[in-house]
C-alpha cells in the first residue's frame, strides 16, 4: 500500500486453532515524515524526519517471538528480537533491545525546551521464567556519562529486588536548555514543622526484600568532584539497612553505615559516619581548598516517625 505520507507492505497469516492462536507475520513500512503518524512521543514532540520500520516474528498462544524489528528514525535507531511470554506468570521471556541516538537536540522537544547537544545509547537483555525476572547486560550511555549493570526480580509470596550498577564516570549535568525555572511554594504542616512528622512504614517494607549495590568510579556535578563512590544497602524483613556507603574526595575520604528497623514496633535508627581530610574542590582547576572537613559520628534514636 502506498500513500503520500509512505509505504507499508504486510504479510500476516492467522491461524484459529484450539486451544492457541496462531499468528506469522511480516510488516514493512517506510514514509518522508514521522510527524505526519506520529507527532509527538509522550512528553517529547518530535522533529520532522523520514521514518522506517521493519518487522518479523510470530504469536503463539501468550508467546511472542520477535525474530527481527529495527525501527529508525531520522539517524535513531531501534532493534529488538528474542521471545515474550505474555501470560501472567509466564515462565520463557529473554528479548534483547538496543537504542541508539547520535543526538538529542534534533530528536525534538520535551515539554517545549530542546536538549542539549550529547548522545544516548541503551541496551539491555529481559530474561525470564515463572520464578525470576532478569535484566541483564544493560548498558547506558549519555554524553560523558555511563552506567552499566543488572536487576533481578525473584518471585513469591515476599518477592526480592536486587540491583547492581557500575559507572567509570557520571558527569551529572542539565539535559535541557536553560528555560524559565519553575518554584514550588515551601509545604506548609498543621503542626507548624519545618520537617514534617512521618510515620515509618514498617509494614509496606515488610512486603519487599532489595539489594542495592553501586560503584561509581568519578562523579561530577559543577564544582562537585567525588571518586570512588559506593553504596551497598538493603531492606530486609522490614528493615533498612547500609551496610556501606563511602566515598573520596581531593585527599580524603568519607565512610558510612547504619540501619532503620523495627525493633518490635517501636522504630529503632542508627547511623555512624566517619571522615578525614575531605576537600571539595573545583576539578580541573588546581584548586587547593584551605579548609579540610573531619569528623566521626556515632547516633541512634528510637520512635516510630
Amino acid at each position: 500500500m502506498s500513500r503520500p505520507r509512505g509505504d507499508v507492505s504486510a504479510d500476516v497469516t492467522v491461524g484459529l486453532f484450539q486451544p492457541e492462536i496462531v499468528v506469522d507475520f511480516d510488516v514493512k513500512a517506510q514514509g518522508r515524515s514521522v510527524r505526519s503518524i506520529l507527532p509527538s512521543l509522550g512528553p517529547v514532540e518530535l522533529d520532522d524526519a523520514p521514518f522506517s520500520v521493519t518487522g518479523r516474528g510470530g504469536l503463539r498462544g501468550a508467546n511472542l517471538q520477535l525474530a527481527t524489528f529495527d525501527a529508525k528514525v531520522g539517524e535513531v535507531t531501534i532493534a529488538a528480537s528474542g521471545k515474550v511470554d505474555l501470560a501472567r506468570g509466564g515462565g520463557s521471556t529473554d528479548f534483547r533491545f538496543d537504542l541508539r541516538v547520535p543526538s538529542l537536540a534534533r530528536l525534538g522537544l520535551l515539554k517545549n525546551r530542546r536538549p542539549l547537544q550529547q548522545a544516548l545509547a541503551i541496551s539491555a537483555r529481559l530474561r525470564g521464567d515463572s520464578e525470576t525476572v532478569r535484566i541483564d547486560n544493560l548498558v547506558a550511555r549519555v554524553g560523558e556519562s555511563d552506567v552499566s549493570g543488572s536487576l533481578e526480580l525473584q518471585k513469591g509470596d515476599i518477592p526480592k529486588l536486587s540491583l547492581e550498577l557500575h559507572s567509570d564516570s557520571l558527569r551529572l549535568a542539565p539535559l535541557l536548555e536553560e528555560g524559565a525555572a519553575d518554584y514550588e511554594a515551601a509545604p506548609k504542616f498543621d503542626d507548624g514543622r519545618v520537617i514534617p512528622d512521618i510515620k515509618v512504614p514498617f509494614d509496606a517494607m515488610s512486603k519487599l526484600n532489595v539489594s542495592v549495590m553501586i560503584d561509581v568510579g568519578e562523579l561530577q556535578r559543577q564544582a562537585l568532584h567525588l571518586t570512588d563512590v559506593t553504596l551497598n544497602a538493603g531492606l530486609q524483613d522490614g528493615a533498612l539497612f547500609l551496610y556501606d556507603a563511602g566515598f573520596q574526595a581531593g585527599d580524603g575520604w568519607l565512610s558510612a553505615r547504619g540501619a532503620l528497623e523495627p525493633a518490635d514496633g517501636a522504630g529503632k535508627a542508627t547511623l555512624a559516619a566517619k571522615a578525614e581530610g575531605l576537600t571539595f574542590g573545583y576539578f580541573g582547576l588546581g584548586v587547593s581548598p584551605s579548609t579540610r572537613t573531619g569528623f566521626d559520628i556515632n547516633l541512634a534514636a528510637t520512635g516510630t516517625d
